[in-house]
């Protein structure tokens, strides 16, 4: 998963990596049986970077994803 970043992804990994913010990111990532693109857990942040796949989730899916980490 990770051999297979876009440029944008890299971009932004690069600029979030080793607390560099003053928090922790993961990447690609599973979270309730979502893959996310990066994800902070002290924040509960989840973030999703441009990508075919994306467009293709439906607001259910996203209801659902945003309620799985909601609850965790």
């Amino acid at each position: 998963m990770r051999q297979n970043q876009t440029e944008s992804e890299r971009i932004l990994w690069e600029e979030i990596r080793c607390k560099k913010l003053g928090f922790k990111f993961r990447r690609q990532c599973i979270i309730t049986g979502w893959i996310v693109d990066f994800y902070c857990s002290e924040l509960r942040l989840v973030i999703e970077v441009d990508g075919d796949y994306h467009k293709d989730r439906t607001e259910e899916e996203i209801k659902q994803l945003l309620f799985s980490i909601d609850k965790n």
